[in-house]
């Protein structure tokens, strides 16, 4: 804990009241700098092993996974969410309110 919390004070220090596209390079910059120096480091990543799941050698088949579970995720959180569910699962969508008219702007 006592290396763990100065640690993540440096790391995030440079996120702290950034903002959109600011945010988004700090916290790239965070990403490189530790996949470069702490996970090249082999106190770091020893022992650690990383195998496909099974039933995925191969790589057309971990692809299709990896593509599946992708939009599995956008699917569930992404802009046609709502109608995806109200789609497959219509019992839900009667239970939800429709959203404020002003949310949709002018159809103009």
């Amino acid at each position: 804990m006592v290396l763990v919390a100065p640690l993540g004070v440096l790391t995030g220090w440079p996120a702290i009241g950034r903002h959109g596209l600011a945010l988004a390079l700090a916290t790239f910059a965070v990403g490189v700098g530790v996949s470069r120096f702490v996970f090249a480091q082999p106190y770091a990543t020893s022992g650690l092993s990383l195998d496909r799941p099974a039933g995925f050698d191969g790589d057309r088949a971990y692809y299709v996974l990896e593509l599946g579970l992708l939009a599995a995720a956008l699917l569930a959180t992404g802009r046609c969410a709502g109608a995806v569910r109200a789609a497959l699962w219509p019992r839900c969508a009667t239970t939800r309110r429709a959203p404020p008219r002003r949310a949709y702007g002018s159809l103009r």
